[in-house]
């Protein structure tokens, strides 16, 4: 029988502190092993105890040609709005490795609205693609759900 741990972020240093200024915002800790980040893209990858919160500290919509979705960051429910032509469409969400998490064919039309349930699913960065079976046409932007 397996079993599984849960870890809550958590950091008991000597001291250390959090600063923003032009935008950019900066915390540390003393006492805690020099840790790199890479990034490449999109993709960040940390390490150590003090991770980042992935969370934006803005609500934004997403818009793409003939919709849009909102709101991001959000807390496992997505609205995407249809602005453009009448037809099915396919709807992909895929997690930062890659897997889809969630696939739904969808009506859109003019004004119609669509609700994606992502309640299930952890927080994190994830892709939603939005395909047009009928000239194989898909766009795909970035969101945060955050948990």
């Amino acid at each position: 029988m397996a079993q599984g741990q849960s870890l809550e972020r958590q950091v008991i240093g000597a001291t250390g502190g959090e600063g923003t200024a032009g935008g950019v915002t900066l915390s540390w800790t003393v006492g805690e092993t020099v840790t790199a980040t890479g990034a490449t893209g999109s993709l960040i990858l940390t390490q150590g105890f003090q991770q980042p919160n992935p969370a934006a500290n803005s609500v934004k919509t997403i818009a793409a040609s003939d919709w849009k979705a909102y709101p991001n960051p959000n807390t496992g429910l997505m609205y995407i709005d249809f602005t453009g032509t009448t037809g099915k469409r396919s709807v992909e969400v895929t997690d930062a490795a890659g897997r889809v998490v969630l696939s739904e064919t969808v009506f859109a039309g003019q004004g119609q609205k669509h609700v994606l349930n992502l309640q299930a699913i952890s927080g994190g960065w994830y892709t939603l693609k939005v395909t047009e079976p009928a000239n194989n046409r898909s766009e795909a932007v970035k969101f945060v759900i955050s948990k």
